[in-house]
This record gives C-alpha cells, sequence and structure tokens, in this order.
C-alpha cells in the first residue's frame, strides 16, 4: 500500500482486497509504504471511513485476526519522522531486503 489518509478510497481498498482474499483461505503481507506508513501509527486508522466500505479501523483488525502481516517501510518512516515505536504493536518495520526475500518466496504476488 502506498496511499494514506489524505486519500482515503485508495487507502481502504487494498484492506478490503485484502480480507477478501484471506476469506478465500490466502496468506496476506502487505508492505505499508509512502504515506501508508502513517495508517498503522497508533490511533491513524480510525480517521479513514469511505461512505459505502468498511471503516478502515475494522479492516485492520479483521486482516490481523486472520493472520495477515504488515510489513512497514524503514526508510519511509525515517523521511517522515516516525518512530517504529509509535507504530501499532503488529507492524513489522523492514528494508528492501525483507520485502524481497518475501516477495522470492512466495507462490503469489
Amino acid at each position: 500500500m502506498t496511499y494514506g489518509a489524505d486519500s482515503p478510497e485508495r487507502a481502504t481498498l487494498p484492506m478490503v482486497m485484502a480480507t477478501n482474499a484471506q476469506s478465500r483461505g490466502n496468506q496476506v503481507n502487505i508492505c505499508m509504504q509512502n504515506e501508508a506508513v502513517k495508517l498503522l501509527v497508533k490511533g491513524n486508522a480510525e480517521k479513514v471511513n469511505v461512505k459505502g466500505l468498511p471503516p478502515l479501523k475494522e479492516l485492520l483488525e479483521v486482516f490481523l485476526k486472520q493472520g495477515g502481516k504488515f510489513m512497514v517501510c524503514n526508510p519511509c518512516l525515517k523521511s517522515r519522522g516516525i518512530k517504529p515505536t509509535e507504530l501499532i504493536p503488529d507492524a513489522t518495520v523492514v528494508a528492501a531486503g525483507t520485502l524481497v526475500s518475501s516477495i522470492n518466496s512466495s507462490d503469489k504476488v
């Protein structure tokens, strides 16, 4: 994901797709980059709601409950002055190498 609260529909739709994929038995990991990293700062997801779609906070909760994993771009955090301690507990801060390894070991991307 690359969009944040400044583009709520673009921030929410990937989570709709992710939870739908999970409901079909898929393991889903999401890499948060660019403005999307702000969505995982504690308290920020509650501010994103799009008419006709589930609230982002609820989608994040479902995603995590169904075994989803968030990988958060470390350089994106640094460039925005966000400390890893500001993120929700289920977020894992990663660099490019970890993401590439995850992609290489996946059977679907």
